[in-house]
């Protein structure tokens, strides 16, 4: 099994699959560097808290199947790229709040010490409720966009992160009992509900037709499933170095996603029939996503062990 968690590994972080993500991924960090640098404000250590979790190394996976998305339907848009960059900051949020001792406890993050042990429970609050609001505010602004596209991408991201999404999966991961059926509506709102929220946005601002846009929304729900059991496998038999995170937690409080529910090899099978389900997922998407395809295979490898 430890061969699984290394294969697509390189030094604890996911590789790019090829020139074109990488590229991609960089334009990414440039732009989340601009837009952290002005964190400082009138608070200038919340700020800095906020920085260091937006900036630390990371896949930036969900923001680079964004822009590998609008490069094949039209090209990357200064509204792309903000859009992408406000879900990676929500998505640095959402470790910062999950990370809590209220939450997971977790004393590692991105290979670095987690927000609340580097900056203080209270900072971190802050941190995490603040860059919510700078996603927000990002969206509410996308450059060349009327207000009706710029209210639609807001309203996208509530629901993918509220009640109806993201929040909704952390509380039946702590506290829901567990089947297979609860762990994969878990999945679905934990981790597809913000890769579709993702999918939705670009497919708005490109104008898809219903018939697209629900293919790409297929895609996330399947892209969450597999993300998410395939990170349940690594958290058992990775390491913290490669993971980049504490590793076991989920064992240590019980809440082992898949695991909980099924064997590990049971668990290992079922990923790869997710993976195969992903797969017809992305065939059925409206526009050439071969590019798409060769990328999320990288980060979500078979294992031929």
């Amino acid at each position: 099994m430890s061969e699984f968690i290394q294969v697509g590994i390189d030094g604890g972080w996911i590789p790019d699959a090829g020139r074109d993500a990488a590229a991609l991924r960089e334009l990414v960090n440039r732009r989340l560097t601009a837009i952290a640098s002005k964190f400082s404000g009138h608070a200038p250590a919340l700020g800095a808290a906020m920085s260091e979790a937006v900036l630390a190394p990371g896949k930036r996976f969900r923001a680079t199947l964004m822009l590998m998305t609008a490069e094949a339907n039209g090209g990357v848009s200064a509204a792309v790229l903000d859009a992408a960059a406000a879900v990676e900051i929500v998505h640095a949020a959402s470790l910062i709040i999950d990370d809590l001792p209220a939450m997971d406890n977790a004393t590692l993050r991105r290979g670095r010490p987690s927000t609340h042990l580097a900056q203080g429970e209270s900072r971190a609050i802050l941190a995490g409720i603040a860059l919510v609001a700078e996603g927000f505010r990002l969206l509410s602004n996308l450059p060349e966009c009327d207000a009706g596209c710029r209210a639609r991408a807001v309203t996208i991201m509530a629901e993918g992160i509220g009640h109806t999404g993201l929040c909704a999966g952390q509380e039946l991961d702590l506290h829901a009992p567990k089947t297979m059926e609860s762990v994969a509506r878990e999945q679905d709102l934990k981790t597809g509900a913000l890769f579709s929220a993702g999918f939705d946005i670009v497919a708005a601002l490109h104008g898809m037709d219903t018939e697209g846009s629900a293919a790409l929304s297929g895609l996330a729900r399947q892209l969450g499933r597999v993300f998410q059991a395939y990170d349940d496998l690594r958290d058992v038999v990775g390491s913290g170095e490669s993971l980049g995170k504490d590793q076991g937690l989920d064992s240590m409080f019980l809440r082992k996603g898949l695991l909980s529910v099924s064997r590990q090899a049971d668990t290992l099978s079922y990923y790869h029939t997710l993976r195969n389900d992903l797969a017809a997922a992305l065939n059925k998407l409206q526009f050439d996503s071969r590019n798409l395809s060769n990328y999320i295979f990288t980060v979500l490898p078979i294992h031929n062990g």
